[in-house]
């Protein structure tokens, strides 16, 4: 991962330590959707005994399958689909344009993952394009867990949705699961970093 972002650099370490986790249990080779979240919760050992931790570039691919959520009609109905499964969504600053803004650059961060030089900026991208906007707003974590909650319950509700492959709902669950636990460690406004990961700092 690239981390050449200024936002970056005022986080701790073990702020991204616990991303690449999350990673590593939802997005490697070995993760296979299971149960009614759709994300395995442990790593399967490969046929030698180890687990394989490879990025599953495959299952990042199939992410372009979301692409009509892109499309004018389909965004629209699930911007309004998450507005109404956000209970606070009300009293959320900023809201509808944070709301629109949020949902076309976490559907374009997903559609675009694939590319290898996109996943390496994917911690840059996060704090660069998705979470200014939300301190500035002043959202609290709990606006951001009820948002992200919103975002991936709305989208199984649309018929655009629903009339398409059925293992479309394991693959959302899937990618978001992981993606949202990174976006809620980078963002938490209720710890102070303790280390600083400086980029290029030399003695």
């Amino acid at each position: 991962m690239e981390m050449a972002s200024v936002n970056l650099t005022k986080l701790p370490f073990d702020y991204f330590v616990s991303c690449a986790a999350e990673m590593m249990k939802g997005w490697t080779c070995t993760t296979q959707p299971s149960g009614p979240k759709g994300v395995s919760e442990t790593l399967q050992a490969n046929s030698e005994g180890a687990s394989d931790l490879r990025i599953d570039k495959d299952f990042f691919y199939s992410m372009k399958e979301f692409r009509f959520l892109l499309e004018r009609d389909a965004f629209e109905s699930f911007r309004r689909a998450i507005g109404r499964n956000v209970p606070i969504q009300a009293a959320l600053p900023g809201n509808p344009e944070i709301f629109r803004d949020s949902v076309r650059t976490m559907l374009t961060l997903a559609l675009n993952v694939h590319h290898s030089k996109q996943f390496r900026l994917l911690f840059a991208d996060i704090t660069d394009k998705l979470l200014p906007a939300w301190k500035n707003a002043a959202w609290r974590n709990e606006d951001a867990v009820a948002f992200l909650n919103g975002f991936i319950i709305s989208a199984e509700e649309l018929n655009e949705f629903k009339s398409r492959d059925a293992r479309l709902a394991g693959m959302w669950k899937r990618f978001f699961a992981v993606f949202n636990a990174c976006v809620l460690r980078l963002f938490r406004t209720d710890e102070k970093p303790t280390v600083e990961f400086v980029i290029g700092q030399t003695s």
